[in-house]
């Protein structure tokens, strides 16, 4: 093999001649042009090679234009929604070298912001998109007006501030009245007023004064706060925290409230609630005792919390820790719930209120009109016009006077109060047991008394022993309050112990007849006539004191009465 020099790069091996070029292609003149065929095929791997490059760099450029337009694009969504405000009307408009970065705009300004308008003398208009409004200024948005003497108006909080300068009050009218304040700020997207320093509301009659609150526009609701107070020709509220819904005609108590009437009529307290003007209901309460109060004419009412139904002052119903007290103070009631009802009278409407006790107090009526305390309790009561009735497990006390039974029934028509189921009374020392008890008030005084079914008396001695009568019925007369005389009729019977023996039940007098006759003084025995047919006999302490059928001793229940508020 002849090597020609110069054709093939230096220090470059020999080819295989295998593989690279057969043994016919080893000429000198062979070679030269394999050489330039393979010098063209060299270039033309070159020139493929710096196309390759070029389509690189359009595909970087093509990416980079890409990301440019999503970033474009992304930066886009972020501010969407930020509206610039617009320089609608201008007299003029300057800059000031000193200050490069804020234009003056002078003369009938305009400027427009969405939906919204702002007319001032002056303004201006910062490089980072705010505004300052000076003079005059008016701002416009759909039924809300805003007047002020300056006011600051940032279109990416969509914020406008308005604050009281030289005197000159911001004043806003919306539909919930004239408001006037000494700063305001107004969130144009969201229609949201706040006053940080509080201010005033006029609508109509009404005049409102607060220490902070908001206003939402859409809603038309007031949130007012810190000392309010609302006046109208009617009424007067000092309160902590009220929310005021222009459209519903309504209004919430959000902290301790006082609400009265200006002829001192009428007056609430409560620390929560809401109340409908349109319907004159609501419902009020709180977290301590009581959670409210209300007083009219007649009473005074306390409970946990009320509710007054339409058209009416006067609550239906009250729950928890329930108190009344009429104004002249003469009557008290206590329970644990309370509701008043209206009914269909003989001739007019009448009103009808039921109370009822919990498991750890009964309910409770106390009155205090006569000398002597009237206390009536039960599970419950229904209070009338002119007739009460308590039940189950009914108790009574007036002065040393007590009863018990399950139903007692007090008919102030006919001056009469019935005790039925297993009636007991005592007085003056006597107990007195019957199936049915009547007693015929005078003045709201006992004039009678009647028992009737398994009828009896019984007056326990120190010595053990109890003084006796037993019949059918027992009729009482009472004079000037106090038992006088005793009729005993069917089956009357007795046994009666001299109370001045030093031992009293050593000998006892025992008498049988179909009527007798107890003539009292001072709650003793003076005199016991045997009316018909008498039977008696004299008994020793050889044989032991009998109790007749149908008796059985039970001490005077104690009423538990609340301390008087």
């Amino acid at each position: 093999m002849v090597r020609v020099e110069g054709l093939e790069p230096p220090r470059l091996s020999a080819l295989d001649p295998k593989s690279s070029v057969s043994t016919n292609f080893t000429t000198p003149a062979r070679s030269e042009r394999n050489a330039k065929v393979g010098i063209r095929i060299f270039r033309q791997n070159l020139q493929a090679m710096n196309f390759t490059g070029i389509c690189k760099k359009i595909l970087m450029t093509l990416l980079q234009g890409l990301l440019l337009l999503a970033f474009g694009e992304l930066h886009a969504q972020k501010n969407q929604g930020f509206q610039k405000v617009q320089i609608i009307q201008a007299d003029l408009q300057l800059r000031d070298q000193s200050q490069p970065d804020i234009q003056r705009l002078l003369g009938n300004v305009v400027l427009g912001f969405n939906e919204a308008r702002l007319y001032c003398d002056s303004a201006w208009k910062y490089d980072s998109g705010e505004f300052k409004a000076l003079g005059n200024v008016r701002l416009q948005d759909g039924q809300q007006e805003l007047l002020a003497s300056q006011l600051s108006l940032n279109p990416k909080e969509q914020r406008a501030l308005a604050e009281t300068v030289d005197e000159f009050p911001v004043r806003m009218t919306a539909q919930a009245g004239e408001l006037t304040a000494p700063l305001l700020v107004y969130f144009l997207n969201s229609k949201t007023v706040v006053f940080p320093k509080g201010g005033e509301l006029l609508k109509e009659e009404r005049r409102v004064e607060f220490g902070s609150g908001r206003y939402i526009v859409p809603a038309s609701v007031l949130k007012l706060g810190s000392d309010v107070k609302v006046v109208t020709a009617s009424h007067q509220l000092d309160s902590d925290s009220v929310h005021w819904y222009d459209s519903k005609q309504s209004f919430a108590f959000m902290g301790p409230s006082h609400l009265r009437s200006t002829d001192g009529r009428f007056e609430l307290i409560c620390e929560v609630g809401e109340f409908d003007e349109r319907s004159e209901s609501g419902w009020f309460g709180g977290k301590n005792h009581p959670g409210a109060q209300v007083r009219n004419d007649a009473l005074w009412l306390k409970a946990d919390s009320l509710y007054l139904p339409s058209d009416s002052l006067e609550p239906s119903t009250a729950s928890g820790n329930v108190f009344v007290r009429d104004s002249l103070e003469k009557w008290e009631l206590y329970g644990a719930y309370m509701e008043r009802t209206i009914v269909d009278g003989v001739d007019e409407e009448e009103q009808h209120v039921w109370l009822v006790g919990d498991s750890i107090r009964q309910a409770i009526w106390i009155d205090f009109s006569e000398r002597d305390s009237t206390i009536i309790q039960a599970d419950s009561m229904q209070l009338a016009s002119n007739k009460t009735i308590v039940w189950p497990n009914a108790l009574f006390q007036r002065g040393d006077v007590s009863a018990s039974c399950d139903t007692l029934i007090w008919d102030e028509d006919l001056d009469l109060i019935e005790l039925k189921d297993e009636p007991k009374m005592w007085f003056d020392g006597w107990l007195l047991q019957s199936d049915t008890l009547r007693w015929m008030l005078e003045d709201h005084v006992p004039k009678f008394l009647m028992g009737s079914g398994h009828s009896g008396l019984m007056m326990p001695l120190d010595s053990g022993c109890f003084q006796q009568i037993s019949g059918r019925e027992i009729e009482g007369e009472f004079l000037e309050g106090e038992l006088h005389t005793l009729y005993v009729n069917g089956n009357a019977e007795s046994v009666y112990f001299n109370t001045e023996e030093d031992n009293p039940c050593r000998e006892y007098n025992r008498s049988l007849s179909s009527r007798m006759r107890i003539d009292l003084a001072d709650s003793e025995v003076q005199r016991i006539s045997l009316l018909e047919r008498p039977e008696g006999t004299w008994k020793s302490e050889e044989e032991n004191p009998p109790i007749l059928a149908g008796l059985r001793w039970t001490s005077a229940p104690t009423l538990k009465v609340p301390d008087r508020k």
